[in-house]
């Protein structure tokens, strides 16, 4: 298994509330945190890569 079949480590934003996450980018772009839950507080599902939203 190469490289590419693992996640990247990333600090993650929830869309709808703003809180903030480690998380994991794997690499069909779906982001997930870290931890039990993989939704927010929330209940959202739903996370930006907080790395990739500030070089924008």
């Amino acid at each position: 298994m190469g490289a590419s079949n693992e996640p990247t480590h990333v600090t993650a934003v929830c869309t709808r509330c703003g809180a903030v996450y480690a998380a994991r980018r794997w690499p069909n772009g779906a982001i997930r945190r870290k931890g039990g839950a993989s939704d927010c507080r929330c209940g959202c599902p739903n996370f930006v890569d907080l790395t990739r939203a500030t070089d924008q």
